[in-house]
């Protein structure tokens, strides 16, 4: 089919096409269109001709001679001007090494030789790896150009640095950024760019009007400073800070990190991942390429800094899951991976405190300012073994030590002793202990007092020399001034000369120091035998902070020893809470704190298992969990661990918790209502076993009475029938005349305190139990029971589905798990033995999964005359008909504004008579000074299976009465006209038992204390009756590696040892009384 004409006019069908412009035309259209085009081709025709009779007419030859001549002459200039230039750079050489070899040689210069030797050989096999590399530029000739330095052995050894000469002060609050050349070095000092030269003398200062430099670098070709910022783009500063210019070719964004070669820049950037753009610096910086996330790092990781030497890119990188910090090599070329190496949490880097410059070679300076540390990287990545500052630290000690041993030793040869005259009486020298700065066993004779006054100085000679190493480390070398504070040590000085008594302190003292930085280092090698040698002879430093602050525990922790961990833990008893103690980032840290920063997944669950403190605040207020919830496999252990939420189980969208409920709820000053409802309601027929959930809308009810009201019966209209909900007995009944028909149990899943700011009791109920055989004793009964303090399981009656009160100590262990967000709770208990509660699903079960039931607390209620400012416990299932009060839950609230009345009153609360205290007082002491429950429950095992019922009374101070006392009570006063006074003798009864067991436990430790002290005088006696060995005695007193002869225990038992008899007797006549 025919197309129109392409003429607008033209309403025909065309005819021909033009192939020149493709056009579709009518016959006669054409003929015009070819017309047209012909007219346009002659005059070019004629311009083409015309040009090529001027090219035929053109002698090139001319031309090129012309301009070769230009050429010739300026090579002629240039060739001259290098002539010129090498002759007095030959001369000024020649000039030095006259001057050089007029010297005589020493040591220094044949080292200086041998370095030079061996920096030939490698720049040989260098050149022969790599061949050359020509790049061809500009060529600008000044008298900089070739420069001669005199050159000092060892100079890149940074093992063999001095300390420095001097330094440039620097604020902390901004971000140092830094470059050098040959000649000056410029260093950002807000608000001015700073010059100094070689000397360290500030040459010019430059104000800097623009965003805060992040890094800056020097370009040899361009002979100018490269400044980068995170908002005004990047800028060229020519050497002597006399012109700025801003770089218009580059896109300005948040540029953190620089770096160039002869003919290319790097930056780098961490938007949407980290990413390194290149550009040219001789096509006035043109793109070239980029490499992106996760080219260049993990999506975990980010890019921290970066260098450039011979064709590679080194890349300093934080990780934000853990505590390491790679160091990468990548060729330029391909950006391939030549080597790795990783800083690890044993290194204690802070974030964002390292970077990373070029040593020589294929060698690197990786620098932590944080702690003022240098680090070696060598050839394929390996961090250059140097000599530590502890090392230097441990052989100056030993030195010291060795001094003060000869000096003790020469002091006691000088020492004239009379056997007569100097006897040593048993009673006056042992019976009673003796201040050490009293004790003087040698006398203060001239010659004494040379050899100690020699000493001292000695002592602080050698101490000052500690400051002087290359390897210097603030951190260690404080932790050592810590130890010489106990010796009045100031500054570089004692306070005074050093007694004979004294030194043999110090000598002591330093030998067990010597030990912890030996144990503290073979802790870091994981060297098990050297740790647990150092703990045997020094148990009490387990948990304190030794080399650097850290504990032994940590250091463990963080080189990821886990037998030597278990051995800490479980052997050595070592508390999984223990704080660090030092300057540095990792201040206040715990082992949990390292392990989730150093995502050791393995650790942190066992140091969970093992009742780690998910809560602890380390210096940068941050808890495990905070750390955690940046590590998905972290977070998984910690959810597994906590109950997140009773109405979303299993949602991952829940927070890890950063603190206890008790802190929660007291940092809203006890005021639930901003807080969402936690919280699960169940009810559970008597006659069934599982447990069904209410209704929404009957859930929000119960919530509402509890947490706004304190109605002892809510009434609820399910499907047209009525309930009544007893909140003291969480007893749900209907209106049916039968007596167990239409009633269950109740129980909230949840926290008491959270979500009610309710005291609860907690209660136990088996569903199994291997001793119930009779099948009238799986019937409900609706009275809870009482377990019997004296309890013999054997006799112990067991009956299913009926509620036993928890003893207190369970009561106790249960809320602090529940205050911590614990999923499960391992205890061992009288009724139950080892078993295992998960406060998820509020049920309990043993090892053997012979033994399993439910738990649920009831809110503890009292009455409370807040005129008087009484408060009486009340049983949630007597008869409250004939009391003076109502009752009402025992609320945190109520709890803390008596203890903020008696603290501004400053006495105690009166809850009973002056004479006989009620045990209403003890629960306030209980629940206002909640102690912590202690996270290491093996000693609690361990002394429960040996004698529960006396662990049960120490711990818990809790009694119940006798079937003898409870008959007798009963036979003189009636139930219903004196229940007061039952309760009152009751009390009275336990509070005198409890005080009477913890004196027989007193006095059952003095005897054993006594025992013990009595078997060392015995000893001690032996060894006096020897005259010619009275030196051997001297030597047992002042023996430093042994421990004091009477303890601080013995000291303390023995001065009130009269006072307490005396009180055993008084409560001993009261209870017979």
């Amino acid at each position: 089919m025919s197309l129109s004409c392409a003429i607008e006019t033209c309403k025909r069908k065309s005819r021909a096409i033009c192939h020149c412009c493709n056009k579709n035309l009518y016959s006669d259209h054409f003929k015009e269109h070819v017309d047209l085009i012909n007219s346009r081709m002659n005059p070019l025709a004629d311009e083409i001709n015309t040009l090529d009779n001027q090219l035929s007419l053109l002698n090139v030859d001319e031309i090129i001679d012309k301009y070769r001549q230009k050429l010739d002459k300026w090579r002629h200039e240039c060739h001259a001007t290098v002539d010129r230039f090498y002759e007095e750079k030959c001369q000024e050489l020649q000039q030095c090494c006259v001057e050089k070899a007029e010297q005589e040689a020493t040591h220094d210069d044949i080292c200086s030789l041998k370095a030079t030797v061996n920096g030939i050989k490698r720049d040989i096999n260098q050149f022969e790896e790599n061949g050359i590399v020509v790049d061809v530029n500009p060529l600008i000739i000044n008298q900089n150009l070739v420069y001669i330095e005199q050159w000092t052995s060892n100079e890149l050894d940074i093992s063999t640095l001095a300390s420095p000469y001097r330094t440039i002060a620097c604020s902390k609050d901004n971000w140092l950024a830094m470059t050098s050349n040959n000649h000056f070095l410029l260093i950002d000092q807000y608000p001015n760019l700073c010059l100094y030269d070689k000397q360290l003398t500030l040459l010019k200062e430059y104000p800097w009007e623009y965003a805060p430099i992040p890094d800056m670098c020097w370009s040899s070709t361009l002979n100018s400073f490269i400044i980068i910022t995170n908002k005004n783009g990047i800028f060229l500063m020519s050497e002597s800070l006399a012109s700025l210019e801003c770089i218009q070719t580059i896109e300005k964004k948040r540029w953190l990190s620089c770096t160039c070669s002869d003919s290319t820049l790097f930056l780098m950037m961490n938007e949407s991942g980290s990413n390194i753009f290149q550009f040219n610096l001789l096509l006035s910086f043109h793109f070239m390429k980029q490499w992106k996330s996760p080219r260049n790092c993990n999506s975990d990781e980010i890019i921290n800094n970066i260098a450039y030497n011979n064709e590679t890119l080194a890349l300093m990188i934080e990780s934000e899951t853990n505590n390491k910090k790679p160091i990468e090599l990548r060729s330029l070329s391909t950006f391939d991976l030549l080597w790795s190496t990783t800083f690890n949490a044993a290194y204690h880097f802070a974030p964002w405190s390292s970077r990373v410059c070029v040593l020589k070679y294929n060698e690197w300076l990786v620098i932590d300012y944080e702690n003022s540390r240098l680090f070696h990287v060598i050839k394929d990545g390996q961090i250059m073994a140097l000599s530590l500052f502890s090392e230097e630290l441990t052989k100056i000690c030993s030195l010291i030590l060795s001094n003060v041993q000869s000096c003790l030793t020469k002091v006691k040869e000088s020492t004239q002793i009379d056997n007569q005259e100097e006897k040593i009486d048993d009673k006056s020298a042992f019976a009673e202990p003796t201040d050490c700065e009293e004790l003087c066993i040698f006398p203060p004779s001239e010659e004494v007092k040379t050899l100690l006054t020699d000493i001292t100085s000695q002592i602080q000679i050698n101490i000052k020399q500690l400051r002087h190493l290359p390897n210097y480390d603030e951190t260690t070398y404080n932790y050592f001034l810590d130890f010489l504070y106990d010796f009045h040590f100031d500054g570089d000085s004692f306070i005074e000369v050093l007694s004979s008594d004294n030194l043999l302190i110090f000598a002591h003292n330093l030998a067990i120091f010597i030990d912890s930085i030996q144990a503290c280092r073979e802790c870091q090698s994981g060297n098990l035998s050297i740790v647990k040698e150092f703990l045997s002879k020094n148990p009490s430093h387990k948990d304190q902070p030794l080399l650097n602050g850290y504990t032994l525990l940590y250091v463990a922790t963080a080189n990821n020893h886990l037998e030597i961990m278990k051995y800490l833990i479980e052997e050595a008893k070592c508390s999984v809470n223990a704080q660090n103690q030092n300057d540095s980032s990792a201040n206040m840290d715990t082992p949990l704190h390292i392990a989730c920063s150093s995502g050791h997944a393995d650790i942190v669950r066992y140091l969970l298992h093992k009742g780690a403190n998910c809560y602890v605040q380390n210096k940068k207020e941050e808890t495990p969990t905070m750390i955690a919830k940046h590590n998905p496999a972290l977070f998984d252990i910690f959810r597994n661990h906590f109950v997140l939420h009773y109405l979303l189980q299993g949602s991952r969208s829940c927070d890890l918790p950063t603190m206890t409920i008790d802190d929660e709820i007291s940092k809203l000053k006890y005021d639930t209502s901003l807080l969402e409802y936690n919280c699960t309601w169940e009810f559970k027929p008597l006659h069934q076993l599982d447990w069904q959930k209410f209704a929404e809308k009957e859930s929000k009810i119960l919530c509402k009475t509890l947490r706004e009201t304190s109605d002892l019966d809510i009434f609820l209209n399910v499907e047209d029938q009525m309930y009544t909900v007893s909140m003291r007995r969480f007893l749900k009944s209907g209106n049916s005349t039968q007596v167990n028909e239409n009633q269950a149990w109740i129980r909230c899943r949840g926290s008491s305190v959270y979500n009610f700011d309710i005291v609860s009791i907690w209660q136990i109920m088996f569903t199994q139990h291997g001793c119930v055989v009779d099948k009238e004793k799986e019937s409900p009964q609706l009275k809870s029971i009482d377990i019997p303090t004296i309890f013999n399981s054997d006799q112990f009656d067991y009956r299913l589905n009926s509620w036993y009160n928890a003893e207190e100590f369970l009561n106790a262990a249960i809320e602090e798990a529940m205050n911590q967000h614990l999923r499960y709770l391992t205890i061992r208990t009288q009724l139950l033995g080892l078993i295992t509660f998960n406060l998820e699903s509020f049920s309990f079960q043993d090892v053997n999964r012979k033994i399993a039931g439910y738990i649920r607390w009831l809110p503890r209620f009292v009455s409370v005359d807040r005129t008087m400012k009484r408060i009486m416990p009340i049983d949630n299932f007597q008869d409250i008909s004939r009391q003076d009060q109502p009752p009402e839950p025992l609320r945190k609230s109520l709890l803390c504004t008596l203890a903020t009345a008696d603290s501004q009153e400053n006495e105690e609360i009166s809850l009973s008579d002056e004479k006989d205290e009620s045990v209403a007082t003890e629960d306030v002491r209980l629940y206002v000074n909640n102690d912590k429950i202690d996270n290491n429950t093996n000693d609690k095992d361990e002394r429960s299976s040996e004698n529960p019922t006396s662990v049960l009374k120490e711990e818990h101070e809790t009694i119940s009465m006798d079937d003898e006392d409870a008959e007798l009570i009963n036979n003189d006063n009636t139930e219903n006209d004196h229940a007061a006074k039952e309760e009152e003798i009751r009390t009275n009864i336990k509070k005198k038992r409890e005080d009477l067991d913890r004196l027989n436990a007193i006095m059952k430790q003095y005897q054993q204390t006594v025992e013990e002290e009595n078997r060392k005088l015995e000893d001690i006696e032996k060894k006096k009756m020897q005259p010619s060995k009275q030196n051997e005695l001297l030597n047992i007193i002042c023996d430093t590696s042994g421990n004091s002869l009477l303890s601080d225990e013995f000291t303390l038992l023995q001065k009130n040892h009269e006072e307490q008899e005396e009180v055993l007797k008084m409560k001993l006549k009261e209870l017979d009384d």
